[in-house]
């Protein structure tokens, strides 16, 4: 890189390389010091300046190295570093505009059973809300407005309500926002892992001041007759089994299974037990490039809808974020499943 920066003095080089240092560590600084309680306004700008650095610094990488096989084997291309930061900027720019508008991903599927009342149901699912530093009150307000919108019968949250620290969420007295969501039937939580790493206690607290009912190893039957099943996440190492769970399940009434994590063991077990419809989130389908193709190789079903031997699938890619405030590969969405019983 230096040499790139050949026309620059001495002293300018030794600046822009303190600098170059100074934001590439900030990433690890800043997941250091969010774990503290700090101004929830300090901490959202420190939140994305550090992570978004941490983008840059890929994509610059990834290009420059791309531009330099160019260089080697076809024709040579002056100024590649720069060229690689303009490119890299305009990646993130676009990731941040399409992270900030979640797309409404609707899903038709068919239970072959019944429900009292009614044949038709509109479930909301959405998951990795991640409230925190990084997706603040007024990104909220936004999320609640749009689910809203939908005019759901239920809303399911499949996990990572909040991100890794409690303060800015309690701060914002976001649970308020949380409280203008609604649902005929009610809304439904599951615990993810980032709710156990903010710890268990202060999310269920937090939990206690919504309207949202906390499925953890737990099975709640709807007026209607739909069962929910909100299986703990595994970073409970005494959660129960998919077969502990259904032991008491009527399988000839429709049943959908909350876990917040894909994992490809669980997922074979539900179709085995022919659970009708499991929902699933935690991947971020990778966020974005090039994680998304690592998440594809961890999990099988690591994103979308399957059909598979009378169990519908879906893996959610999440509404919110972890980390750089861009999505690129990956959307943020709301799904909206329209179920024919």
């Amino acid at each position: 890189m230096l040499q790139t920066l050949a026309f620059l003095p001495l002293l300018g080089k030794i600046s822009i390389s303190i600098l170059f240092w100074i934001l590439a560590l900030s990433f690890f600084v800043v997941q250091i010091i969010l774990r503290k309680n700090v101004s929830p306004a300090i901490g959202h700008c420190l939140y994305w300046i550090g992570n978004t650095w941490l983008v840059f610094i890929l994509y610059t990488a990834i290009i420059y190295a791309l531009i330099s096989l160019l260089n080697y084997f076809f024709v040579p291309i002056p100024y590649g570093i720069f060229i690689s930061m303009i490119f890299a900027i305009l990646a993130i720019s676009y990731g941040f505009i399409n992270f900030s508008h979640p797309k409404i991903k609707h899903q038709s599927i068919e239970i072959k059973k019944t429900i009292a009342d009614k044949q038709n149901m509109k479930v909301v699912f959405i998951s990795d809300v991640h409230l925190g530093y990084g997706i603040n009150s007024g990104r909220l307000q936004k999320f609640v407005k749009t689910i809203n919108d939908q005019q759901a019968d239920a809303i399911f949250i499949g996990g990572d309500l909040i991100d890794m620290n409690i303060y800015p969420v309690e701060k914002a007295k976001m649970y308020e926002y949380i409280n203008r969501l609604s649902a005929k039937d009610g809304i439904f939580m599951v615990m993810g892992n980032h709710d156990y790493i903010c710890g268990q206690e202060k999310t269920i607290n937090f939990i206690k001041k919504t309207h949202i009912t906390l499925l953890k190893d737990t099975i709640l039957i709807l007026p209607n007759g739909l069962q929910i099943i909100g299986r703990d996440d595994k970073s409970n190492k005494k959660r129960q089994s998919i077969a502990e769970l259904t032991k008491h399940i009527d399988f000839k009434q429709p049943t959908i299974l909350l876990d917040h994590q894909p994992d490809n063991e669980t997922i074979n077990e539900i179709v085995r037990k022919n659970i009708d419809l499991g929902l699933f989130g935690h991947t971020h389908h990778g966020q974005f490039f090039p994680i998304n193709l690592i998440t594809s190789i961890l999990y099988k079903h690591s994103y979308g809808y399957e059909y598979i031997n009378h169990t519908h699938i879906y893996t959610s890619s999440g509404i919110g974020l972890w980390g750089p405030p861009v999505r690129l590969g990956s959307n943020s969405e709301i799904v909206v499943f329209d179920i024919l019983f």
